[in-house]
């Protein structure tokens, strides 16, 4: 990184899943930055855990925690070289709740390249009012960053595909808003681009021909293009403060074993040498710089602009933090304000702002609470000149000149309150408090010191990788407290007899439509989790700034879903209504996460669809490649034949808890799902907020216009106003007791002094303490310990009961999710060698033959099968014959199969066992067929039997 050419910083921001990652990812790859063959291996475990588009974003999501999420959670940083420019990319996440994160990524940055995605909703969700391309943009611009580029992005997913209509409907709508905030539509470049397929990145698109470039104008000179790589040559060189005293930013410290401690943040003005004494404040805490290091190399200096770490010597990680800021301490060293003089702008604030108001201030790296200690002026916002001296209140649109006093020891600053940027402002003068008492650690500089200091070991361009480790261990550790539910504790418990039927519900809908806040408020209000558990979530939710999340929590339970606010895996949990014992099934709402999403509706009974009545969230779920639309089909072609549709986020519509919009919805949900083959006068719509509570448990005073909801069907009809209410009117499910037993396994866990506990759900049979039990396709045999079901031993396990078993002898590497349990005395479960289907093709761009081999998703087994023979076409409704032996099918087409799975696998005919003689395909991140089992062919395999098995079996002969 020398200094031949001049080094910028880069931030890509935008409203969450707008493939930012994914397009910087990209432009890393093709510039140099990381090599193929990482590339490679990123795409070939990105396929296995079925999510191919992830293979660029991984360069950048390098923690286990973001791949398996899909969205970032902290910023990263990585370099690569175009032909003017040196450049550190920064990679800011979108998700709202992490605008903390956000904010420091972009305050080190020169130029903001906005990520804007193109597809249906997707825009209109993230220029709405609560949308992260707004705020995002204005944060930007709030902290300083003059220079912008807007990509355009999933030109390909547009309808059509690169439409010239949709890039400029945006473009315009995008230009007036940035116009609005302060930037000059006229300097900023606006390119088309596909961050997955490329177009436009490096190479003009031959897909957008239409497009003739981008210009921009401005007084230091105008420049065109037509890439995104042209664009960021385009940037004009930022001004480095060399002469002013050293002011650096700490964005994060790490320990680094064999190296110490060690700071990492962005020179903003002076310069940083090894052999300098430096202090941090606030904790005025003084020592030297041993080494300075960037993208893996010693530095002499650091100029402003270099991200760096820097290595110091006897300070703890845990004297210094994020926000404190390094100097000079012979040259104006930093000290911690006392308070500060600001004029501060309101920009959207629902009531009135008086003395004593404390939100969250974001300034430079820092996140601090402070008080507005006196209003001294309002004035003119454009002008300055004074309207009024000490104002009582201020409200949206005023400006005034503010005292404001840090609520801890903490230029420009943004003011959060309520999830959203408030105010901004600029800082006229700071009162500092005169250091005492501070740390002075510096060493004397020996000649033994004064030796070449060893190279830092990679320390990283993105901190968070050195968290990886211990990251990692924490996340087991949650998730093996979480399975600890399995043991007996004197927790809150409901009595699950049998007094009252039991069924499971999964919840399901598209990303961000607020699934875990409503299941987890309704799990609350119904007693399911204890008023001091949800107070505990809402305190630490309001200290990582998430305060809507303490509900979902309640599902969350990992902390890496926590920090993500995001549903990895699906989560039970459990709940009594007046009619039902009730276990709820949070499943995930990302589109790459279906297997999951897959998993917990292959147990249910009944389907909540979620669904966001918010501006454009609505739109990007029900959109040809939403989750709204993708979910329902699968719960229908799961077997779940019940369903209930929730229109969340009321609150967030406009105006608030509309009835027109609620209505637009279910108009075009019932359509949908009629079409799929759900009956739309059998399912109720109720219009909630999940986050309030409206229509949740009791009626909302909000939306009085809703008179209920209605269901008609041959078993009994049924009316209400509540989501409860619309619980209690599912149809108790039958349970085929009679049949042999069937178990597919959910999950496999090591439980400390218990051992290995299978969890899942009974589909067919009962299983029972003492049972000898077979698990294929390994067929491996062994005795049943003990059941449980929430907390509960149980006697007996009915069908529908999602349980936990524990098994001896048994290795947690030996059985795994998708293996089938069954009684091994009465029709075991056996292996597939192959087996003949129906399937319909839903959604297929091309022609399917003989050879093909997609993933089949067929109750909790997640296989790739062969679609070895197409023996006959059929009529999709009558199953009739049409033809013998096609060469090929196609979308809309109904077709025998004999398919062979490519790993071993259990499978039924859906006239024996129906949970497990049905399933999905799956290929290019959308399910493309459906299909129902209709014969088996058996493997017929022997496997270990446990000496638990065989004591059990002499057992059982005796007795």
């Amino acid at each position: 990184m020398g200094k031949e050419k001049f080094h910028i910083n880069i931030v890509v921001i935008g409203h969450v899943d707008s493939g930012k990652s994914t397009t910087t990812g990209h432009l890393i790859y093709k510039c140099g930055g990381i090599d193929k063959r990482t590339i490679e291996k990123f795409e070939k475990e990105a396929a296995e855990m079925g999510k191919g588009s992830f293979k660029y974003a991984w360069v950048l999501d390098k923690l286990k925690a973001e791949r398996e999420r899909g969205i970032t959670i902290d910023i990263a940083l990585w370099k690569f070289e175009t032909a003017k420019y040196y450049v550190t990319i920064i990679d800011a996440p979108g998700h709202r709740d992490f605008i903390k994160n956000m904010i420091t990524g972009t305050s080190q940055a020169d130029c903001a390249v906005l990520i804007v995605a193109a597809g249906v909703g997707e825009f209109e969700a993230g220029i709405s009012k609560n949308g992260q391309t707004r705020e995002h943009a204005l944060l930007a611009y709030t902290l300083g960053v003059k220079q912008l580029i807007v990509g355009v992005n999933k030109m390909d997913s547009t309808e059509p595909p690169y439409s010239q209509k949709r890039y400029e409907e945006i473009t315009k709508e995008v230009s007036t808003y940035i116009k609005k905030i302060g930037y000059n539509p006229a300097t900023v470049g606006f390119v088309p681009i596909s961050g997955w397929h490329g177009d436009n990145m490096l190479e003009a698109s031959e897909k957008m021909s239409w497009f003739k470039g981008w210009k921009v104008e401005r007084k230091e000179g105008g420049a065109s293009g037509t890439t995104l790589l042209e664009a960021l040559d385009s940037i004009l060189p930022p001004a480095r403060p060399t002469d002013k005293p050293l002011r650096l930013p700490l964005q994060d410290v790490y320990k680094i074993g064999g190296i110490g401690t060690v700071p990492v943040g962005r020179v903003e003005t002076g310069i940083l040498k090894p052999g300098m004494i430096v202090t941090f404040a606030p904790p005025n805490l003084t020592t030297e710089v041993k080494s300075v290091e960037m993208h893996h190399e010693t530095l002499t200096e650091a100029l402003p602009g270099d991200n760096v770490g820097f290595n110091i010597k006897n300070v703890s990680v845990k004297e210094i933090r994020r926000g404190n800021v390094a100097g000079d301490s012979k040259n104006d060293p930093p000290m911690a304000a006392d308070n500060f003089t600001a004029q501060v702008i309101i920009l959207n604030h629902p009531g009135q702002i008086s003395q004593g108001y404390a939100p969250v201030l974001d300034c430079h790296t820092s996140h601090i609470a402070c008080k507005f200690s006196e209003l001294k002026e309002k004035i003119d916002r454009r002008s300055g000149k004074k309207l009024e001296d000490n104002p009582k209140a201020l409200k949206s649109g005023d400006a005034a000149i503010i005292t404001m006093v840090p609520g801890k020891p903490m230029c420009r600053f943004a003011v959060r309150d309520m999830r959203q940027t408030v105010a901004v402002g600029v800082i006229k003068s700071v009162d500092k408090k005169l250091p005492s008492g501070g740390k002075d650690v510096r060493q004397r500089v020996t000649s033994q010191q004064q030796r070449p200091t060893p190279s830092l070991p990679p320390c990283p361009p993105a901190p968070s990788a050195l968290r990886l480790s211990s990251l990692l261990k924490e996340w087991l550790m949650l998730i093996k407290t979480h399975r600890k539910s399995f043991r007996r504790k004197g927790s809150q418990n409901i009595n699950m007899g049998k007094e009252k039927f039991h069924i499971n519900i999964v919840v399901i809908g598209h990303v961000d439509s607020g699934k875990s806040t409503t299941t987890g408020h309704l799990i609350y209000k119904c007693g399911g989790i204890d008023k001091r558990t949800i107070e505990k979530f809402e305190k630490e939710a309001a200290e990582m700034g998430k305060g809507s999340f303490k509900y979902a929590w309640v599902l969350d339970k990992l902390k890496a879903e926590r920090e993500r606010g995001i549903t990895i895996d699906i989560a039970l949990w459990k709940f009594e209504t007046a009619k039902y014992y009730v276990t709820i099934i949070d499943a995930p709402g990302h589109r790459d996460f279906i297997k999951n999403m897959i998993t917990g509706t292959s147990q249910a009974d009944c389907a909540v669809l979620i669904v966001a009545a918010g501006v454009g969230e609505f739109e990007a779920g029900i959109s040809k490649n939403g989750q709204t639309r993708e979910h329902a089909l699968l719960a229908y072609t799961l077997g779940v034949k019940q369903l209930i549709i929730g229109v969340n986020k009321m609150d967030s519509t406009e105006p608030p808890y509309c009835q027109a919009r609620f209505e637009e919805i279910a108009k075009e949900v019932s359509t949908y799902i009629k079409k799929i083959g759900f009956n739309p006068a059998t399912v109720a719509f109720v219009p909630i907020s999940g986050w309030h509570g409206e229509n949740m448990m009791e009626v909302s005073e909000k939306m009085g216009w809703f008179k209920g909801w209605k269901v008609e069907r041959k078993e009994g009809n049924g009316s209400g106003t509540t989501l409860l209410e619309a619980l209690d009117a599912i149809l108790p499910p039958s349970r085929p007791t009679g049949k042999p037993l069937r178990l597919p396994l959910q999950d496999v866990y090591k439980i400390g002094g218990i051992g290995t506990v299978p969890v899942g759900r009974v589909e067919t049979g009962i299983l029972k303490p003492g049972l000898i039990v077979t698990f294929a396709p390994v067929m491996l045999t062994t005795e049943v310990k003990s059941v449980e079901m929430h907390h509960e031993s149980m006697t007996e396990a009915m069908p529908g009961d999602n349980i936990g078993f524990n098994v001896k002898n048994v290795s947690i590497k030996e059985i795994r999710r998708g293996f089938v349990a069954g009684d091994s005395k009465n029709d075991p479960p056996k292996g597939a060698d192959n087996f003949t289907a129906q399937v319909i093709i839903l959604n297929h761009p091309g022609q399917i033959s003989a050879g093909y081999a997609p993933v089949l998703d067929c109750h909790t087994a997640h296989i790739a099968c062969k679609f070895s023979e197409i023996t006959e076409k059929v009529d999709r409704r009558s199953g009739k014959k049409i033809e013998d032996n096609p060469k090929f099918v196609k979308s809309g087409d109904a077709a025998i199969v004999i398919m062979i799975p490519q790993k071993p696998m259990v499978v039924e005919a859906f006239t024996d066992y129906a949970p497990l003689g049905r399933f999905a395909v799956r290929d290019m991140r959308q399910t493309v067929a459906v299909g129902v089992i209709k014969k088996v062919e058996k493997k017929d395999a022997s496997g270990k039997v446990t000496k638990a098995a065989k004591v059990a079996e002499k057992r059982n002969e005796f007795s």
